[in-house]
């Protein structure tokens, strides 16, 4: 203490010498009236500037409200709204974001229900002219009678049939199965009787031929047609030559393992024409014609596939539909069997919903077309010079989104206009059938070959088609989400994934790396003995079905036990446990923060009380619209509001609604930018302090002296790094020592070793006693700051 009292009297004897500095040289001459004025106000601004000085250091401002100025050592203290709102003001800039986004959601909050309606719209409209489950359960109950029902490999007794269609597997299984199975199964001249009964019921009347599962008419003949491939060179043609044999020019269609009924029914089929035969009924010369087609070999091994079409009608439904049964001739050998359709409702607009749900779901699209139009013009106008800027500024996300849906929607109605005209065609041509086509035998071409191959192009069409109809509902969605947008607790999902969308877009770079090296071990492993992994295209979705658990081990085992347990072993480690899992931590990692924001906001029902309050008090004219208000304020302004201020800006206002938009607009601000005092970072608190101090002791003779009013550094920092047995303990310490030392200690020095003090035991911002700590010595310096600069005014900068 003895060279801290001799560190003061210096600092008081340099005080002195440079404040008598003249008083032994010569005396001044005197100073004329005005020069004394000028003095005098050189003086009184140099006191004025000294005083902001001193408030410098006893005055900051808020770590928040930036305008807001309070004594030192409670810049980090939470205010109340209402408190800023009257004693401070609120800057004009935050009241008219707040006003803005006002607007802006309660915008959106109101076409959420609009969003919501056209999802509804959407779905009568496109499911309420025709029923999707009639069209699949007719064509189960079709597919189920041809499979089971069209049986050949009869024995005797009791004429039992063994085999169906799946059982044909050579030239000679096709044409048994066409004569014994399907062609009388299709064409009965006789009544159904049971097994063994002796019933003779007489024979089937022409009303009763032309049936078909009961209520289904015949609309004309069985068409037979097939596709025939060219023989080609091989691809090792000394092989081929030695033992004789001709390579076929393969197809578009891709039968080395079985195809699925969508690529089967989506590809192209190269009718040979000429050879198109048509059975109409299964009398006497119908079964000759099979016989010839038989020993002519129609099926050969030219034959790349043969199709089997009949044409029936479902009164009750309305439904026009073709039936194909498709053999498919791999070159491997294998027959493939599968079966095909394609459907129409003759008259879609049976009812008035039908036209009314079209009408409500098209007005509403032309609304949104015409909103986004109007404000893209707006757009335009706003910036003449720059259209591109103004688009720029126009096309957001959500904009985009009501455009995507605008296109999508009339290109939906382009289609189905398309879709209506190729029916009213197909329709047309069965209406204008003549009276003896149903009794054609040579000539049935002429007549119903037109018929089939449109009916299959518009299958073909609408089988496309409802790849569009289908994205309809997530661009509608989309809009859903953009009304979600404007309310924090509704826009959590949205907001998550496009916080994550950074680290999902490489862990998805390392998942796709992972899965593809996965999908070709799958394919060399087992390729050869499992058709799931036979081809890259197979692998990738059978492994992320086995990602969900749907993967069958007893198959794998057929390369052996343990190469498929290792295998698989690896691939449930690995993709399964920590790549999931670390999907999972990436999306709640992500989730928690954008929750913690959203629960600071209000629920979507209090934004529609709100709304609700508003538009009765408007309807009351006992407010100001939002939009007229924002209008009087400029957006960028840094000017202080208050109450009375307020009212003066924004005629009309009153002083009710004047404080709740002041209240209200830095609440929002103090929620969206707040961020606790206690979660600071603490050395960057330090540093900051060390800075603002060394900056106001500015006179290098005075902060030199400050210096010198040291005891010894070694024995306080000895003491401040002692280690300790309890955290607890040791933050006491250190505050204890800190009380003892702060008038010995330089402040630069003392905050120093306060932070790395707690660096050193691992302090976090929420440590116990660590605010403390940094508050009691920022305190503590300011006050010997303050000491210093009061006796010493013309040199310190304080």
């Amino acid at each position: 203490m003895v060279r801290a009292r001799a560190g003061k009297a210096a600092v008081a004897r340099a005080v002195q010498a440079g404040q008598g500095g003249n008083a032994g040289g010569r005396s001044r001459p005197s100073m004329s009236a005005s020069q004394s004025r000028s003095s005098t106000t050189t003086r009184d601004e140099k006191m004025h500037g000294e005083r902001t000085l001193k408030e410098n250091i006893l005055k900051k401002n808020h770590y928040l409200f930036k305008w807001i100025v309070v004594d030192a050592g409670r810049e980090n203290e939470w205010i109340s709204a209402d408190e800023i709102v009257d004693q401070h003001g609120v800057r004009e800039h935050i009241v008219h974001h707040y006003i803005e986004g006002e607007i802006r959601g309660e915008k959106n909050v109101l076409t959420l229900p609009w969003a919501l309606l056209t999802i509804v719209l959407y779905a009568l409209m496109m499911l309420g002219k025709e029923e999707v489950n009639l069209h699949n359960s007719m064509a189960n109950a079709v597919e189920f009678d041809i499979k089971e029902n069209a049986n050949f490999g009869f024995t005797a007794p009791g004429n039992m049939g063994h085999k169906n269609y799946e059982d044909v597997n050579c030239y000679a299984d096709f044409w048994s199965w066409m004569n014994k199975g399907f062609m009388p199964l299709l064409y009965k001249d006789q009544v159904p009787t049971s097994e063994d009964s002796g019933l003779d019921l007489g024979p089937l009347t022409p009303l009763q031929k032309n049936r078909y599962l009961g209520s289904n008419a015949k609309v004309g003949p069985v068409k037979l047609a097939k596709e025939s491939t060219v023989e080609t060179e091989c691809i090792n043609s000394d092989m081929s030559r030695v033992f004789g044999i001709f390579c076929d020019d393969s197809t578009e269609l891709d039968m080395q393992l079985k195809p699925v009924e969508n690529v089967v029914s989506q590809s192209t089929f190269y009718e040979d024409t000429p050879s198109t035969v048509w059975l109409n009924g299964f009398e006497i010369d119908n079964q000759q014609k099979l016989k010839d087609l038989e020993t002519s070999l129609w099926v050969d091994k030219a034959t790349n596939r043969v199709q089997i079409s009949f044409l029936t009608y479902e009164p009750d439904q309305d439904i026009l539909r073709l039936s194909n049964v498709n053999f498919l001739f791999s070159r491997t050998g294998q027959i493939w069997k599968q079966f095909t359709q394609r459907s129409i409702v003759v008259n879609p607009y049976y009812n008035f919903w039908a036209y009314l749900f079209d009408i409500l779901f098209y007005l509403n699209v032309t609304f949104v077309f015409g909103h986004e139009l109007f404000e893209l013009i707006v757009h335009l106008r706003k910036n003449r010079e720059s259209p591109l800027r103004s688009l720029r500024d126009y096309f957001g996300v959500w904009n985009a989104v009501d455009w995507l849906f605008i296109f999508l929607s009339y290109s939906v109605l382009a289609l189905w206009l398309v879709r209506l005209e190729k029916m009213r065609a197909v329709t047309s041509a069965v209406l204008d059938l003549p009276q003896d086509a149903a009794d054609c035998s040579s000539d049935c071409s002429a007549y119903y070959s037109d018929i089939y191959r449109q009916m299959d192009e518009l299958g073909f069409f609408i089988r496309t088609s409802q790849v569009v109809f289908a994205i309809g509902p997530v661009v509608v969605l989309l809009r859903v989400f953009k009304a979600f947008s404007a309310q924090p607790r509704l826009a959590m999902l949205t907001d998550t994934i496009l916080q994550a969308s950074s680290q999902l877009a490489h862990y998805l770079v390392v998942f796709m790396s992972m899965i593809s090296t996965y999908a070709v071990m799958g394919v060399a492993l087992f390729g050869r003995e499992i058709p799931q992994f036979a081809t890259l295209d197979r692998a990738f979705p059978t492994l992320f079905m086995a990602g969900l658990g749907a993967f069958d081990f007893d198959a794998a085992q057929t390369i052996g036990r343990f190469y498929a347990f290792i295998f698989y072993a690896a691939f449930m480690m690995l993709i399964v446990l920590v790549m999931l899992s670390m999907l999972i931590a990436i999306i709640m990692d992500k989730y928690i923060e954008v929750k913690a924001h959203a629960l600071k906001s209000e629920t979507l029902w209090t934004e529609m009380c709100d709304i609700v309050r508003r538009t009765w008090q408007d309807f009351r004219k006992v407010r100001l619209p939002l939009g007229f208000i924002q209008s009087k304020l400029t957006k960028d302004s840094s000017d202080v509001l208050k109450v009375d201020t307020f009212m003066q800006q924004v005629p009309g206002l009153s002083v009710r609604q004047a404080r709740r938009l002041l209240v209200e607009s830095v609440s929002e601000f103090g929620q969206e930018h707040g961020q606790e005092p206690e979660t600071l970072d603490v050395k960057q608190f330090t540093d900051d302090v060390v800075m603002e101090l060394t900056t106001a002791v500015g006179a290098t003779t005075i902060h030199e002296n400050i210096k010198a009013t040291v005891i010894d550094k070694d024995d306080v920092a000895a003491k401040l790094f002692q280690d300790q047995a309890e955290p607890e303990d040791r933050v006491q310490d250190i505050t204890k020592d800190v009380a003892t030392s702060l008038d010995v200690l330089p402040l630069d020095q003392l905050l120093d070793l306060a932070a790395k003090k707690l660096e050193k035991g691992c302090a976090t911002p929420d440590y116990a006693g660590s605010t403390e700590l940094i508050q009691h010595a920022l305190q503590t310096a300011r006050s010997l700051c303050t000491q210093v600069c009061t006796q010493v005014v013309f040199s310190c900068k304080c």
